[in-house]
């Protein structure tokens, strides 16, 4: 909105002098980029463009807290507050002076931004009409969330999907039951700090789904869009062996599952029209295994992964296969499925390894950055003092630098890790330290730049002992996030920050007591939005199930 000049003579015109008339001055309104900004952060304002008058126009911002009056519309607000933000306007001729109405601007402290500026929510019920178990949930960008699980409809155990909307962010809507016919899914809720379920999730960043469990014998997907919703369940002639899978989606609906059969992993690709693109590849020619000592609970150790470019819908799959070159050894193989090529050759992403290794603990992880020029893997081996450690790699446009050890002390061995990693090159990783006279897995954070390297000491995350039913995510700055449930504690979670500050564990989940949780997954956004799903060890029946939201 543009005001008029306050004339110091009336009517419509202000003389100038020697008979001369003048305009009165203009003034446009200033407005702020948003409503609210953060402390430390330049706001570069808009309006406040004087017109008209005679001489010299002088325009001047007050910015309300307490600085000086300046001539230019950019400003940094050292202090948190509420401040009224205006502009006056002056010239040198005719001496009108003209001030906008106030508008008003709330100055945040400093976020940190990621998962260090955010806060839990309180724990909610994922349904409560109905009991359910093992939870999974995915965010897209628009902050809608979509969710599947399982839950007791009327004789038996079937797939239930969900969604919570931006404007009803604690509400799930229920979607739908699958599969709608055929064998019931099977399920096992009476294991403490479990991490396997038959099925699993992915959600892209603009909301497209890809859901695939195991019903029966059989594997079983369905596609879900934002504009249109679930397609019907597909059966497939597929047969895992395991509940254990992993899937994979991205913005153009196209998507790869990964599951276990009796000879190693294989996957699939999927298209946009759901339909399978893909004839199943060979990727490990070991599966998985759930790996805990005695009392202490249980993590899965997977031979394999997948993941899937957003941008190309490349398809990535890992796993530990046998060597090419030398007999009896094995090495960690990168397969990538290009749409239109089919599957490229596979490229060797670990030295060779002795058979040995491959003790039940094995595992590996890979983690593609949302625009796919970042990827990472970290994988567990037996070194020469015959215990296991964790190592890893990172590439970056498709080449890989050298493989890490995570540890610079021998004498602290590292298995089962996990890693993320983003689009500015970092990863986190979390691992547990093998400790056999302890009987337990104590968890280890360690952090990754291009200028820094790994972290030289990997950071102790918990004084318990227990590695058990573990998820974790980086941000877009370079900070981790790890979620984890166990024998003797409640879910718990935790930030690594990109300069290793490590914040402890905190509960978030209610205090049902210890041992109360048998299950969690976690997913998070580049921004620093996280959803974790849990639910609670029950020995029959169903269990309830629930969530907390990084907001």
């Amino acid at each position: 909105m543009w005001r008029r000049g306050q004339q110091r003579y009336a009517g419509d015109a202000v003389h100038g002098g020697a008979g001369g008339v003048v305009l009165p001055i203009q003034l446009s309104d200033p407005s702020a980029p948003a409503t609210t900004v953060d402390t430390g952060t330049s706001v570069a304002f808009e309006g406040g463009q004087c017109l008209g008058g005679s001489g010299t126009l002088t325009t001047l911002w007050s910015f309300g807290d307490g600085t000086k009056m300046s001539n230019t519309n950019t400003h940094i607000y050292a202090s948190p507050g509420q401040y009224s933000v205006f502009v006056t306007c002056t010239d040198s001729g005719s001496r009108q002076t003209l001030t906008t109405l106030p508008i008003t601007l709330t100055v945040t402290p400093l976020n940190p931004h990621g998962f260090l500026g955010r806060a839990w929510s309180n724990y909610q019920a994922v349904d409560a009409r109905n009991p359910s178990i093992y939870p999974l949930a995915g965010l897209a960008e628009d902050g809608r969330v979509y969710g599947a699980w399982l839950q007791n409809e009327g004789s038996g155990a079937g797939v239930a999907s969900g969604r919570m909307d931006t404007g009803t962010p604690r509400s799930w809507l229920l979607e739908g039951l699958l599969p709608l016919s055929g064998p019931l899914v099977s399920f096992n809720n009476n294991t403490l700090a479990q991490r396997v379920a038959p099925l699993d999730m992915a959600v892209s960043p603009q909301g497209r789904v890809l859901l695939a469990w195991v019903a029966g014998t059989s594997l079983w997907y369905a596609v879900r869009t934002p504009d249109v919703g679930w397609s019907m369940p597909v059966q497939t002639a597929l047969t895992p062996s395991s509940t254990t899978i992993k899937v994979a989606v991205n913005d153009a609906g196209d998507g790869a599952i990964a599951y276990c059969t009796s000879g190693g992993a294989q996957v699939v690709t999927v298209s946009s029209g759901s339909t399978v693109t893909s004839t199943p590849q060979l990727i490990s020619s070991r599966c998985s295994a759930m790996v805990g000592y005695a009392g202490t609970g249980l993590q899965l150790a997977k031979a394999f992964d997948v993941a899937i470019d957003n941008t190309n819908s490349t398809v990535h799959a890992v796993g530990l296969m046998p060597s090419n070159s030398t007999a009896g050894k094995s090495q960690i193989l990168l397969r990538k499925y290009l749409p239109g090529s089919g599957w490229a050759e596979a490229e060797a992403v670990s030295a060779e390894l002795p058979q040995a290794s491959f003790s039940s603990s094995f595992s590996l992880s890979y983690s593609l950055a949302p625009a796919g020029q970042f990827a990472g893997v970290v994988w567990s081996q037996l070194g020469v003092s015959g215990v296991s450690n964790a190592y890893a790699r990172m590439a970056d446009s498709g080449v890989w630098g050298a493989i890490n050890p995570l540890q610079s002390n021998a004498s602290a061995p590292y298995a089962l890790p996990l890693i993320a990693v983003n689009d500015g090159g970092q990863a986190f990783v979390a691992m547990g330290q093998d400790s056999p006279a302890q009987s337990t897995y104590f968890m280890y954070l360690t952090n990754y730049s291009a200028a820094n390297g790994w972290m030289a000491n990997p950071v102790k995350a918990n004084t318990w002992g227990g590695f058990s039913a573990v998820d974790v995510a980086i941000d877009q700055f370079g900070h981790g996030l790890v979620t984890h449930c166990d024998i003797g504690v409640d879910t718990v979670a935790g930030t690594l920050s990109s300069t290793g500050g490590w914040s402890g564990f905190r509960t978030v989940t209610p205090l049902y007591g210890k041992n109360a949780f048998h299950y969690q997954a976690m997913r998070a956004l580049p921004d620093g939005r996280a959803i974790l799903m849990t639910s609670v060890l029950a020995t029959t029946g169903y269990a309830p199930s629930g969530f907390v939201l990084l907001q």
